[in-house]
């Protein structure tokens, strides 16, 4: 299994903990803790990874799924959910409360499983947050005897009769398949009428498609309704998204939030954007991945918020491309009459050769 980048995987613990100071006036002494029931394992064995969650009665807990993947779980594959509890904490907080999920896991990673912090939501009114656990690495116990005295020789290769039957069908029904092909393709020109050309339809603009869209977004999304809401932030994104390819000539739709941030960071630099448009989009990109990928169901006003921004977006980009028009060019004023030399040369014409 490919190990995960623990960088990468550490950014989740960083922007939890971000989000504890920025956006969590309403959730206080927030923790979240996990625990595995094993120091070692085998590849392949089963065990329970326990995450713990102490918090006040004023937020909810929003555990990760199951089908989160390795970006929650790293090493781990989560087989099911074995058990959910709940309980007053005895000490701590006072009014605190204790909500705990345990996962059945299993490990095929080699030497070494690593389980990044695991992110534990928190939603209290219309504030949305998370706060993650401490990583875990949890050792591999290698499969091969202690008492083993090497590495055994391969096996000869194992000699078997060649059936040429397979071969024979299998080019048989190839040359089948090309006949038939041929004959609709020939049947399918005969019957097609005079290919009239016409002129290609210009493309509007990036800019032109992008504002389209997003009018198209405002009239018909209703953020009051729970089912829309998760359709409007992949929308809103994908807008965002065809713009950057379009405009800013970068692999937008195929980057993940991360690597899209690299590459506008690496234009801010360039000055080819404002920094003010990099960061609103690390703001969209980022309650939008809480929605798609956490099941995150913000408030209508938080939608109207990344849908501002990214209007915004659009018109830092636009500002930033604008080319800077040339001033004009100073002309002399016109004169009546006929024009004057120079007092130098008029000086020299009048000096009378010796």
């Amino acid at each position: 299994m490919q190990r995960k980048n623990p960088i990468s995987l550490f950014g989740i613990a960083l922007l939890g903990l971000v989000g504890c100071v920025m956006f969590a006036p309403a959730v206080q002494a927030q923790q979240v803790r996990a625990y595995v029931s094993v120091d070692s394992v085998r590849i392949g064995d089963r065990f329970s990874l326990t995450v713990v969650a102490e918090h006040t009665f004023v937020a909810d807990p929003i555990f990760p799924e199951t089908q989160a993947g390795a970006e929650f779980f790293g090493d781990l594959e989560v087989l099911a959910v074995q058990m959910a509890g709940s309980r007053l904490a005895s000490e701590g907080v006072a009014g605190s409360r204790i909500d705990s999920l345990v996962y059945e896991v299993a490990t095929f990673a080699l030497d070494t499983a690593f389980v990044p912090s695991i992110p534990v939501f928190f939603v209290a009114d219309a504030d949305t947050t998370f706060y993650a656990s401490f990583p875990i690495e949890l050792p591999i116990i290698s499969l091969v005897p202690e008492d083993a005295d090497g590495i055994r020789d391969l096996a000869p290769i194992a000699d078997f009769p060649i059936n040429p039957w397979p071969w024979i069908l299998g080019i048989l029904a190839l040359l089948g398949v090309i006949a038939g092909l041929y004959y609709l393709w020939k049947r399918r020109r005969d019957a097609l009428p005079e290919t009239v050309f016409t002129a290609p339809v210009p493309r509007i603009s990036p800019i032109e498609e992008a504002i389209g869209r997003l009018r198209t977004l405002e009239k018909d999304a209703d953020l009051q309704d729970v089912a829309q809401i998760k359709p409007f932030y992949v929308e809103l994104t994908e807008i965002l998204r065809v713009y950057m390819s379009r405009r800013l000539k970068i692999n937008a739709m195929e980057s993940t939030s991360h690597e899209l941030m690299q590459d506008l960071n690496k234009m801010v630099q360039r000055r080819k954007i404002t920094p003010e448009a990099a960061h609103l989009s690390k703001r969209v990109l980022h309650v939008s991945d809480l929605v798609k990928f956490a099941d995150i169901q913000p408030a209508p006003e938080v939608g109207h918020q990344a849908f501002r921004e990214t209007r915004k977006i659009l018109d830092e980009v636009e500002e930033a491309l604008r080319p800077v028009e040339a001033p004009p060019a100073e002309t002399a004023p016109v004169s009546d009459g006929p024009p004057t030399q120079p007092a130098e040369e008029s000086a020299h014409e009048h000096v009378d050769p010796v």
